[in-house]
């Protein structure tokens, strides 16, 4: 998940799989960008799976990043993962509404 710093917001770019499986090999990652200062861009353009738990994840980084003042924004998602969190309720808690989706 590799992120580019090119003197705006931090951009952390999502994988292709974000399931309970991939989930344990993220948790440093968590940790790094819930508490990182500064405004973050989450890029979702090559997410292809993504399960409860990964949604989950994304939820509690957006909710701590929030707790500390800290802005994150969306610069795009893949129409899967518009459509899980829909299907979920989940689009207001991962900041979704302004979000630019990408049809598959």
């Amino acid at each position: 998940m590799p992120v580019d710093m090119l003197g705006g917001p931090r951009r952390l770019e999502l994988p292709e799989r974000l399931t309970i499986e991939v989930l344990a090999d993220l948790g440093d990652c968590l940790r790094e960008h819930a508490l990182e200062a500064g405004a973050l861009e989450l890029d979702g353009s090559a997410l292809r799976t993504v399960d409860t738990a990964g949604l989950q994840w994304l939820a509690v980084l957006i909710r701590t990043r929030r707790a500390e003042k800290r802005t994150t924004r969306w610069d795009s998602v893949t129409a899967t993962l518009a459509r899980a969190a829909e299907r979920l309720g989940m689009r207001e808690a991962l900041l979704m509404a302004r979000a630019r989706v990408l049809e598959s």
